[in-house]
């Protein structure tokens, strides 16, 4: 009896085991033809100086219901192919600091900014330039400033082009309560009454705290990684609006600014000046792009959101502001900057779609037009020299 027991629990062991076994080889081998919305290997993860980063030499598909792209990253874990250790002679190193629109999961590496800049400026006779993809989802400007300070003096780069999001990264500098402040596990930058950056400690969290076993078996398994990130996650975060508004954005786009936003403006200005200093200080030179949200560019898209929240689109409304303020500031410190937003309209006049309809970032056609702005930009302020 006991015999026949084993045996029946041998046969219904292999038949649970073999078919995932065969999921998890089918994953590793074709990518994500599973139907569904996932990811299939863990690519990035907590980092001391900025918070969290790309895993080097991690890769994964990502597939989501708008696309399906394949992220790899280099020993740097910049997103993109492995560079060399020290730059080749007569190489410009151009490094792009930015969030996700610069890391650009949502589209093939081919598609990409980083990609479609070194086509367009090649196109222009500007050759052996060499384009680092630095960006890094949920990063602001304070992690991007600290990523030059600490990746800066091992990559050397001759140009450090910086791209400001508008949907999120003032919101990201906006004050802080007493009680965030002690409770931080990123870094963040605040002012101090005489206006100087501080940065206030963080904690980060320790490997393996608040690490379910799920999520230890998805660093090695592409079939468990799916599961935690079609399931679980969405399970997890399924309240959403749909609209993809983080923070204070919408506060941005009002005629009337607040006490705190204007704090946040202060700090993102002293941002933009630490930074230029710190690329200056490692030899480089140091440029800024103006990166507008789709609901600045579709005017569809901003009805929308605003019949979404219950709001009327009246004169309270001010959608070109949060641009100029930007260009304004770059231009008080004597930074060069670049507002796509002109270019960006014009090409969505003639029907192309730069933004994907629910997601909130660049499709191919939004990458191209910016590296052909990018482009001329940067060759027109002769930054490549």
């Amino acid at each position: 009896m006991s015999t026949k027991i084993a045996a029946r629990v041998v046969l219904v062991t292999l038949g649970v085991v073999l078919p995932l076994l065969a999921l998890e080889v089918t994953l590793r081998l074709f990518g994500p033809v599973i139907p569904g919305n996932y990811e299939t290997g863990v690519w990035a993860e907590g980092h001391p100086v900025v918070g969290h980063f790309h895993i080097p030499g991690a890769t994964a598909w990502v597939r989501e219901p708008e696309f399906t792209t394949y992220l790899r990253f280099n020993r740097y874990g910049l997103r993109g192919p492995d560079i060399a250790s020290e730059k080749p002679a007569g190489t410009r190193r151009v490094l792009l600091l930015g969030d996700s629109f610069v890391e650009a999961k949502q589209v093939a590496e081919r598609d990409a900014l980083p990609d479609r800049l070194a086509a367009s400026l090649a196109a222009a006779g500007v050759t052996n330039v060499e384009l680092l993809n630095s960006g890094t989802f949920d990063w602001s400007q304070v992690h991007e400033y600290l990523y030059l300070q600490y990746a800066g003096p091992t990559l050397h780069p001759d140009l450090v082009v910086q791209l400001l999001y508008v949907g999120n990264d003032v919101s990201d500098v906006w004050p802080r309560s007493r009680g965030e402040l002690r409770d931080l596990e990123r870094p963040v930058a605040t002012l101090d009454g005489d206006g100087a950056l501080q940065w206030p400690d963080w904690h980060r969290r320790a490997m393996g705290q608040g690490e379910t076993p799920l999520t230890a078996l998805s660093r090695h398994s592409v079939l468990i990684r799916a599961y935690e990130t079609g399931v679980v996650d969405k399970l997890r975060y399924r309240e959403r609006d749909g609209q993809g508004i983080e923070g204070h954005m919408l506060e941005l786009f009002q005629f009337k600014e607040s006490p705190q936003e204007v704090r946040a403006w202060k700090t993102v200005e002293a941002l933009l000046v630490a930074t230029r200093d710190e690329a200056e200080r490692q030899g480089a030179r140091y440029a800024l792009v103006v990166v507008p949200t789709k609901w600045q560019v579709y005017p569809q898209d901003w009805q929308s959101l605003l019949a979404a929240i219950g709001e009327a689109d009246d004169d309270r409304w001010v959608l070109r502001g949060p641009d100029r303020r930007i260009v304004q500031l770059a231009e008080a410190n004597k930074i060069p900057v670049l507002d796509l937003m002109p270019a960006m309209r014009d090409a969505a006049e003639t029907g192309q779609r730069l933004y994907y309809p629910v997601d909130v970032h660049w499709t191919a056609a939004g990458h191209e037009v910016a590296a052909r702005e990018v482009s001329r930009f940067l060759t027109d302020a002769d930054l490549l020299r």
